[in-house]
């Protein structure tokens, strides 16, 4: 079934479309359960058929989780007759290749459906698509200003600490360069030289000319400073 509606649903628009060319008023076929946990291959379906995942998300929403309560499943097995717990008792003796707790499963959700959500038109699961769209992108967007924030205040307290070491950092940029660690001197450099913005007296420029002095012959370093600087 899930198969089968996926590809009605591939049939569902979203974003510019001609409303003369889909009828909006049409009801979707019954919602398959589970489709909101698909698998592989369902998922490949999706993919391939290129339907929007914000209108498959709004699908979604109106199918039955593909899961079962433990607790009433084992209470619905020890409401059985004793003549229909005979039955699956002797289905297990004598078929052992089969997956019993499955069917038992299948059985259970057979005489407990999940309740049914009424069909939905195209035009409803257009409107919760774009809902889902702007959820999202909102939430997309809280996550970069949060991840924005974070890395800021990492950063805030990463050039406290180089002022705080200020000429301990300043020996290891020398050995860097002397060793001719180019890439991390130059990284160091960098930081250095935010670093020195918030400090009560800069000195990065002459700090920078002293060690220009000493170690001008690395060409290396210098050409990926100046190529930042």
């Amino acid at each position: 079934m899930r198969p089968a509606y996926v590809a009605w649903l591939s049939t569902v628009f979203v974003g510019d479309f001609d409303d003369e060319t889909l009828d909006v008023d049409v009801e979707e076929p019954p919602v398959p359960p589970g489709l909101g946990q698909p698998d592989s291959a369902l998922a490949a379906l999706v993919d391939f058929l290129h339907i929007d995942p914000d209108l498959f998300t709004a699908a979604a929403e109106g199918s039955p989780a593909n899961t079962h309560d433990s607790e009433a499943l084992r209470q619905w097995a020890r409401g059985l007759s004793s003549k229909q717990q005979k039955r699956w008792l002797l289905r297990a003796i004598e078929r052992p290749e089969l997956a019993l707790g499955r069917e038992m499963i299948v059985a259970f959700l057979r005489q407990n459906p999940a309740p049914t959500v009424p069909p939905r038109t195209v035009a409803q699961l257009r409107a919760r698509a774009h809902e889902v769209c702007e959820l999202r992108e909102n939430e997309e967007a809280e996550l970069r200003e949060r991840d924005r924030a974070r890395r800021e205040t990492e950063r805030t307290l990463e050039l406290q600490q180089l002022r705080k070491r200020w000429s301990a950092n300043w020996k290891q940029l020398e050995k860097l360069v002397d060793q001719k660690h180019y890439d991390e001197a130059t990284a160091l450099t960098m930081k250095l030289r935010d670093a020195d913005e918030g400090r009560r007296k800069p000195d990065f420029e002459q700090r920078l000319a002293s060690l220009k002095r000493d170690f001008g012959r690395r060409r290396g370093y210098w050409q990926r400073v100046n190529a930042r600087l």
